[in-house]
């Protein structure tokens, strides 16, 4: 763990080497985590754009993704 608030740079990294081939599933893995968050974060806290924004954005690789 670095420290930084999940998903940190490392996680997200990690995370994108894992789904690699599965961005819908990607997707999918951190709308169930952010579901999670917003039962234990305070409601001030944009969880959409720390959950989720993040995996949204296209890649030059990426022509089936989101």
């Amino acid at each position: 763990m670095c420290g930084a608030a999940w998903p940190c740079s490392p996680a997200k990294l990690g995370l994108l080497a894992r789904y690699r081939d599965d961005r819908v599933g990607l997707l999918v893995f951190l709308g169930a985590r952010l579901v999670e968050a917003a039962a234990e974060l305070p409601a001030d806290v944009d969880l959409y754009a720390r959950f989720v924004t993040w995996a949204r954005q296209r890649t030059g690789g990426d022509r089936h993704g989101p």
